[in-house]
């Protein structure tokens, strides 16, 4: 499983593929579905795109400035988890110094906002 494009986080932009390449090395863990469910309340996932979520493919998460743990890969299996009373999801940990390493430079932020979905440029962009 893998993904193009980036990721936002915290108000910053990651680069996906990045991400991937660091899980690569990584073990997985597994996540508790209530744990991160409270993400829920302020996003709604596109209901196709939910639908189609692989549970198998595993998540990433880091954790936010609050210090909460949450979903930064894999929003659609989250929800579509909660929806199928599935209580954990494989996953992968990702640090705030790894990200870091992930994160996309001002420059880089106008070449990938294409990528982007609107809601997450437009917040770029103020």
């Amino acid at each position: 499983y893998t993904e193009k494009g980036s990721f936002t986080h915290d108000g910053k932009v990651f680069d996906i593929s990045k991400a991937f390449k660091l899980i690569s090395s990584k073990k997985p863990r597994i996540f508790e579905v209530d744990k991160l469910k409270w993400m829920l309340e302020f996003d709604t996932p596109d209901l196709k795109r939910k639908e189609k979520a692989d549970l198998s493919a595993p998540i990433m998460v880091a954790k936010d400035k609050q210090g909460r743990m949450t979903v930064i890969d894999g929003l659609h299996r989250l929800a579509k988890a909660v929806d199928e009373n599935v209580d954990k999801l494989k996953g992968f940990f990702i640090t705030n110094k790894e990200l870091k390493n992930l994160e996309i430079a001002l420059d880089e932020k106008n070449k990938q906002k294409k990528t982007l979905c609107f809601k997450d440029w437009f917040r770029m962009k103020k």
